[in-house]
């Protein structure tokens, strides 16, 4: 209610859409369309709401309290800010104006799509991880 009351006093209607619960294929279409994808936490554990933004295509905003905030940064298909509001928003401000930068990081999410979360590599990963345990 907080954040439609905003918007009402913001007089931003117009350009504000509350979509509610999405999933399939209308989640993968809305992510797909978005110029990017903001998560601001103060704690994420992963982030799964972050992949599916990174599977559709999209660049993203996250903090560095996102735990995989360090690779995608890497990689180029995140923009990591702080939680200060105004740090943020000019971040993202700065990002949605700036179409070679959204550009390179949409063709960055593809490849870390490719090169991160294939199949291949994510059983890699996991046997690693078990070696370690058992060693």
């Amino acid at each position: 209610k907080l954040v439609r009351d905003l918007v009402d006093e913001l007089r931003i209607a117009d350009r504000v859409h509350f979509a509610g619960w999405v999933s399939g294929d209308d989640k993968s279409n809305l992510l797909a369309a978005a110029d990017a994808f903001v998560l601001l936490s103060d704690r994420e554990n992963y982030g799964i709401a972050v992949i599916e933004a990174v599977q559709a295509g999209t660049p993203v905003i996250i903090t560095s309290e996102v735990f995989i905030s360090d690779e995608l940064e890497r990689a180029g298909a995140a923009l990591v800010t702080t939680q200060d509001p105004r740090r943020a928003a000019a971040d993202i401000d700065r990002l949605l104006h700036d179409d070679g930068q959204l550009d390179a990081m949409r063709k960055a999410t593809r490849l870390f799509v490719r090169d991160e979360l294939s199949e291949a590599r994510i059983d890699a990963r996991y046997e690693s991880a078990l070696t370690v345990q058992v060693s």
